[in-house]
């Protein structure tokens, strides 16, 4: 079992998984990619979930 490695953001009050991007995590919790986060330094530069989805289309695809 793989659990996601996540941390509480102090400004929504919420834990939020920080194997996405800080983009990705921003659009989900409507917050805005300019706003300075708290949690800048822990987000994965690329989202683990994106690259998931790329290869299971990339494995249909064959």
């Amino acid at each position: 079992m793989f659990l996601s490695p996540i941390t509480r953001c102090v400004v929504i009050h919420q834990m939020v998984r920080t194997d996405q991007s800080h983009a990705e995590c921003a659009r989900k919790n409507d917050c805005s990619v300019e706003s300075l986060c708290p949690l800048c330094g822990y987000f994965a530069e690329h989202s683990r979930m994106n690259h998931a989805q790329d290869q299971t289309k990339h494995d249909t695809e064959r």
